[in-house]
């Protein structure tokens, strides 16, 4: 090569790498005016945001800062999935980066992916355990996949890292109520209050737990704060209206619900609720009428056609009734009530084979109703058919020893729970291990049984009791030993 071939070639590399630093030199420019324009927040800096980082990104696919703000500014204009690809490039390009795991994984939770936000939002708490909002969202995602124990795990520890933020309380209340650990529930939504006594969201689900606690009276309470705070707030007047039904004050929940549905006329589950309201007042006309309306508004209500259905009955109208349960099943095929009463609807016509289909449909999906046997026994038998009636009955019978079972097993926890008050732990063990005597499936007593080997430090004992009582029931999680 000559002297003259060697220079150029040295003068083109120079060439390259002096472009090289201009891109990255006006990467960084372009970076910074997509940051000012950001800062200012309004809708069109927003969009002018967007194509300035993501001329920055064209001249340095490496600059990460730029990458994650254009991710950020995507998201701003709504544009998800352009969004959830930048902090995809980011983590590629910085695996270690907990911000770009944390925005990937909530980008995804707004954009309804709860379950492919999931990976990310473990990884970001992995890298930085102390991330209050990491462990907020992973949990707000394992809760809307069913994953309802982890979730409840997961957020506690949020609310230990930042006990002040009332949104952590929150979502820990409604996991828990999705976990029908109301008691637990009421006191994280209390939390949430007490750190913002106008979170209006907390007062209405605070007072539906106080409905699945059979507290009407607090229930209506927290309603009437939530509407205070937020009068446009309808679901917290509805909420009221069955918070009034619970505590039979018909009156006051016909006079709510009459006043919503006249601010909001097409609200079919308020219709269905002043229905119910004016079925107990015996005003059975004006129930069925509503009842009616609310099916026509939301044709998959299927509580409206049983309660439709139910009206009929005691109208005597045996033909509407049937019709309505039948509008109930064709909403909710699973729905057991609706077979069950519309057997006996048809058994009432005189249509036995119908009916006793209607049965057999009502036991496949409540197997272990002694009343429905009872009745199809009683079909069977007015058919003519007496061995299949017997075999109805004697289930029925069989079934009812198991419920009585319960009931007997439910009183010698109690019993046991109250010796061990007492400090009398041999006498609360023989009484835990009676309950399961008569009921093996009774996990409050296995649970009972766990917390007593726990405290006589018999831990491979307590897990094993534990694993049971949860694996019969989802409300009993195990403590940690």
């Amino acid at each position: 090569m000559t002297h003259a071939a060697v220079v150029l070639v040295i003068f083109l590399s120079l060439a390259g790498q002096t472009k090289g630093q201009d891109n990255v030199q006006q990467a960084r420019d372009y970076y910074r005016q997509g940051m000012g324009l950001l800062e200012k927040g309004d809708a069109a800096n927003v969009q002018l945001a967007v194509k300035t980082l993501s001329e920055a990104v064209r001249l340095d696919p490496a600059l990460i800062e730029a990458r994650m703000a254009l991710g950020f500014a995507l998201g701003k204009t709504g544009n998800l999935p352009q969004a959830i690809q930048e902090f995809e490039t980011a983590t590629r390009i910085r695996p270690d980066l907990q911000e770009a795991h944390f925005r990937l994984g909530v980008t995804r939770w707004f954009a309804g992916e709860y379950a492919g936000a999931i990976p990310s939002l473990r990884q970001a708490v992995k890298l930085k355990p102390s991330h209050f909002e990491s462990h907020y969202y992973l949990g707000r995602c394992l809760k809307e996949t069913g994953a309802i124990v982890e979730a409840i795990d997961e957020l506690q520890l949020a609310v230990k890292l930042a006990p002040n933020v009332p949104d952590g309380h929150f979502a820990l209340g409604e996991a828990l109520f999705a976990d029908e650990d109301f008691e637990k529930a009421a006191i994280a939504l209390g939390d949430a209050i007490r750190i913002n006594p106008s979170f209006v969201e907390a007062h209405n689900q605070l007072g539906l737990t106080y409905l699945q606690l059979r507290k009407p009276e607090a229930a209506a309470g927290e309603f009437r704060k939530a509407i205070e705070i937020d009068p446009g707030r309808i679901i917290a007047v509805n909420n009221l209206g069955l918070a009034l039904i619970q505590k039979a004050d018909y009156a006051g929940a016909a006079d709510t619900l009459r006043g919503l549905v006249k601010v909001k006329p097409d609200y079919a589950e308020a219709w269905y609720n002043l229905g119910v309201t004016l079925k107990y007042r015996d005003n059975l006309d004006s129930a069925a009428e509503a009842f009616r309306r609310s099916i026509e508004l939301q044709p998959t209500l299927h509580e409206a056609y049983y309660s439709l259905g139910i009206t009929m009955l005691q109208q005597g109208k045996l033909d509407e009734a049937i019709a309505a349960f039948r509008g109930g099943i064709k909403a909710k095929p699973d729905f057991s009530e609706a077979h069950y009463t519309l057997g006996t609807a048809l058994e009432q016509k005189g249509e036995l084979d119908a009916a006793i289909e209607s049965f057999r449909a009502a036991i496949k999906l409540a197997p272990t109703s002694p009343q429905i046997y009872n009745t199809l026994g009683s079909a069977l038998r007015k058919k003519g058919d007496t061995e299949a009636a017997r075999a109805a009955f004697l289930e029925a019978a069989r079934l009812n020893r198991l419920k009585s079972n319960n009931q007997a097993a439910t009183f010698a926890t109690n019993s046991g729970i109250q010796k061990m008050k007492e400090g009398n732990a041999e006498g609360a063990q023989e009484r835990f291990q009676a309950a399961i005597k008569l009921d093996p499936d009774y996990a409050p007593a296995h649970y009972q049984l766990g917390l007593l080997a726990q405290m006589k430090g018999r831990k491979e004992e307590a897990k094993i009791a534990f694993e049971r009582a949860f694996k019969l029931d989802r409300k009993f999680r195990p403590p940690k030993l």
